[in-house]
């Protein structure tokens, strides 16, 4: 009895270590299944392994790390569209089309990283955009809408009105003329009151420039810098305002004042003045609602298609598979369909395999005929219906059926089976281990990056928690990462670029671009950013403005952001959102205050819902914090701090573990002397490996941690 407890403790302990043992790698053990499923045909199989690998890892990569040692080739996104398109069930194009853009964003077509499949990708986007532009125009009836949509695209809105009620008479029944009709009533309305509103805005604002000019003239600054507070209330970043309120601020501090008489001064004048300053507030808060208001319906309009919606096909299946005998893999196979559309032909798969067919049908409402004692190979199985109605769409309507096992035949022979099972399985994987672990000895592997950013997601650590925080606030708010010099803050950037184009958010789909603002001259600013902005989405297959030569000023850098963001909402099936991810904005404590101004106006415009910013830089916290900075108030700053213990001592050992070893007081000694920081750590870390190889040896002892930090130290007096 002693014995077979014994026995039992021994193969929970072999059966842990296991699991253990194959806890790495989750992803690309989805990701080599779904491999598998694909040369089986088993496409919704392997969907469900791919998507499951992006989840866990969304960046392709031709470089993965397989259990520390092997290097494989990732690229889920490729496979993926190929799934979707041989598998062709309910939304196959539109996944199709969203896993080839990502597989672009992610550069599977990119001949450097994956030679073998530019042509792939290319060739299976051309697919996904003609199946779709074939679909669209076989679903649009004939109806002369040619002078209509002239008519819009000129804005003559009443004339195109005039015409809807020609064609309404002629096809009554269109639901499309009629939507029209409604859309451009409410633009026309909503034109007119815009323009009223535009007007007196101009109005007031040009009022208020005439009197502040006339206010200079008989030289009274005091009331010129209120009718000028004024001007900057209704028109947020005017040049002309922004320019005397600083030499207004100027002129104060000239006469010998401080800074804090200058801001009690200035507060006077704002208090003074509070009711009218209200009001001016609240009317040109009302001034852009209606132009946000008039850009909406601006924006349904020209999304407004040239034909008439199609009936809408509908399809509804009730499955009712019956087990033969319980625990048996013989079932009776039966299912009933309701469409609003007649039904042509209906195709059963089982498994990705054709079964039956049943052709000119002719109606609405069919009820398959059961098919008696289908026996299935596996307890685990999908079931597809392929319906065609008459006009010639397809829907597909698939279950999986989990068969139950016997746990009494399973249990007959379990002992014995159990325990070569676990024995083979933990020996296999031990030898695999130690062979691999030797192989990256034997090639000199050593992970750590010193002096660089780090790019690959199984060297970031430390962050993850920081990083879930600014993804979580990037919805409503821009950020300020501050911290001191090679802290991380470039690291963070990068991965926030990576993570971003595939993140799962159910109201936003995030475009970020990376700009590096190191070496900027302030003349180039704007143009820059525009070339930058450019080239990171050109990749998305939007129409983006043509490269601009020169310099560039703030309003046409505007007007260009503008009408990338309206591309990028017709492009996008959840609301757009462009993160400029802005590294080293330290040079902007240079630039003049006024391009800060600027800058900082560009998003307080009607499209600001559509745009963000992430800002990092070593000097920000205590310049930018002052009320007296253009971005007193803007972000939600994050200062990066070093790494806590636990996930210095990660960053120490989870890249080499199972390879290299650290003793206790050489992981210690490296803690003290990089007091916690993520830059040094690596730069010990990889000098230390570099060190043991060179010596033939697998574990760094503290001897070897201060030879290398002394050595360094050397490096950095000369």
């Amino acid at each position: 009895m002693k014995n077979s407890k014994f026995i039992g403790i021994l193969l929970v302990l072999f059966l842990l270590s296991h699991i253990f043992l194959l806890a790495d790698d989750r992803f690309l053990d989805s990701y080599k299944k779904g491999c598998e499923a694909m040369n089986m045909q088993e496409y919704s199989q392997a969907i469900a392994y791919f998507e499951s690998a992006i989840a866990e890892e969304p960046v392709s990569s031709n470089k993965v790390r397989d259990y520390g040692v092997q290097f494989v080739s990732y690229h889920p996104y490729t496979y993926l569209v190929e799934a979707y398109l041989m598998w062709q069930g309910p939304d196959h194009l539109e996944k199709a089309r969203q896993y080839a853009d990502l597989a672009v964003r992610y550069k599977e077509d990119d001949p450097e990283k994956f030679q073998e499949l530019k042509a792939k990708v290319t060739r299976l986007r051309r697919i996904v955009d003609s199946q779709i532009q074939a679909n669209t125009q076989q679903e649009k009836p004939s109806i002369p809408l040619d002078t209509v949509n002239l008519l819009i695209s000129q804005g003559q809105f009443h004339e195109a009105l005039d015409q809807i009620n020609l064609l309404i008479h002629s096809f009554p029944d269109e639901a499309i003329l009629k939507s029209t009709k409604h859309l451009l009533r409410e633009l026309i309305l909503k034109t007119t009151t815009a323009e009223k509103s535009e007007q007196a805005h101009k109005k007031n604002l040009d009022e208020f420039l005439l009197k502040a000019r006339q206010s200079i003239s008989v030289d009274n600054q005091e009331t010129a810098y209120l009718y000028y507070l004024y001007v900057d209330v209704l028109d947020p970043g005017n040049e002309e305002a922004a320019l005397f309120i600083e030499k207004f601020k100027q002129n104060l501090a000239d006469q010998g004042k401080t800074q804090e008489e200058i801001a009690l001064e200035l507060t006077s004048y704002k208090t003074e003045n509070q009711d009218l300053l209200n009001r001016l507030t609240e009317l040109a808060d009302k001034n852009k609602k209606i132009r946000n208001e008039l850009e909406v319906l601006q924006n349904q309009m020209s999304q407004m298609e040239s034909a008439t919606q199609p009936v809408t096909p509908q399809v509804e299946v009730t499955w009712d598979p019956k087990p033969v005998k319980d625990e048996e893999r013989e079932y009776h196979l039966s299912a009933t369909i309701n469409s609003n559309i007649p039904i042509e032909s209906v195709k059963f798969f089982s498994n990705g395999v054709l079964i039956k067919t049943w052709e000119n049908i002719g109606k609405s409402h069919f009820k398959m005929p059961t098919i008696q004692n289908f026996s299935f190979l596996n307890y685990q199985n999908r079931l597809r219906l392929e319906i065609r109605d008459i006009r010639g769409n397809i829907h597909n309507d698939e279950i999986p059926l989990n068969i139950p096992q016997s746990t009494n035949k399973f249990f007959q022979h379990f002992p014995k089976a159990f325990v070569v099972f676990v024995l083979f399985t933990v020996s296999y994987v031990y030898m695999s281990r130690q062979r691999k672990k030797r192989q990256a000895f034997r090639e000199r592997f050593n992970p750590y990056v010193a002096g660089a950013p780090v790019f690959s997601s199984s060297m970031f650590y430390g962050r993850h928690d920081l990083l879930k925080q600014i993804l979580n606030t990037l919805h409503n708010n821009s950020m300020m990462i501050c911290g001191e010099r090679r802290i991380g803050k470039t690291t963070l950037m990068h991965r926030l670029h990576s993570v971003l184009p595939a993140l799962d958010d159910p109201e936003y789909q995030f475009y970020p671009v990376m700009i590096d603002l190191q070496g900027m001259v302030e003349e180039d600013f704007f143009a820059s950013m525009d070339h930058e902005i450019i080239d990171s989405l050109a990749e998305t297959g939007i129409k983006l403005p043509e490269y601009w030569e020169g310099t560039m000023n703030v309003r046409v850098f505007t007007k260009r952001i503008r009408q990338i963001i309206s591309e990028l909402k017709s492009h996008s099936d959840r609301s757009p959102k462009l993160v400029l991810l802005l590294d080293e904005v330290d040079i902007m404590n240079s630039f003049s205050e006024k391009t800060n101004q600027q800058l900082r106006s560009v998003f307080m415009k009607g499209f600001a819902k559509h745009l963000v910013a992430v800002m990092a830089g070593i000097h920000l916290k205590k310049r930018w914090d002052s009320e007296g900075s253009p971005w007193y108030n803007f972000f939600e700053q994050i200062e990066l701090q070093p790494f806590t213990n636990r996930h210095a001592k990660a960053l120490i050992e989870n890249p080499v573990k199972g390879i290299y070893s650290y003793s206790d007081e050489a992981e210690d000694r490296i803690l003290e002397l990089s007091n916690l920081k993520p830059y040094v750590i690596q730069r010990l870390c990889v000098n230390l490996i570099a060190t043991i190889l060179s010596e033939n040896r697998r574990r760094v002892t503290r001897k070897d941690v201060d030879r290398v930090f002394e050595s360094i130290q050397k490096e950095k007096e000369q």
